[in-house]
């Protein structure tokens, strides 16, 4: 991913964030809805294998979330709702350094 982005939490129930990429990786916490998260990478998932998940690095390195449900369409509904791309730089604003990732 060339420059940071900002998402929102869609999904009514949160987000979960899970230790690796894997959806089989322990789960680290959960990020309540309309809640801003930045994200600094993107890979799929490896299982299930018919239908790989997009997962997102949490800027903090605190973990990953998916950008969809693991769920056959249409119940396949948007975890995230991109707001913006971010400078460099914006990830470094935060009082902690944090870049909002939750």
């Amino acid at each position: 991913m060339p420059a940071p982005l900002r998402y929102k939490v869609s999904l009514p129930e949160g987000a979960v964030v899970r230790q690796t990429c894997e959806l089989s990786s322990p789960i680290i916490r959960l990020v309540p809805l309309d809640e801003i998260v930045d994200i600094k990478a993107k890979c799929y998932s490896n299982h299930p294998a018919s239908h790989c998940i997009p997962r997102f690095r949490l800027a903090d390195g605190s973990g990953w979330v998916s950008e969809r449900l693991n769920r056959e369409p249409p119940e396949d509904v948007p975890v995230l709702a991109l707001q913006s791309a971010l400078e460099p730089t914006d990830l470094d604003d935060g009082p902690n350094g944090s870049g909002g990732g939750g």
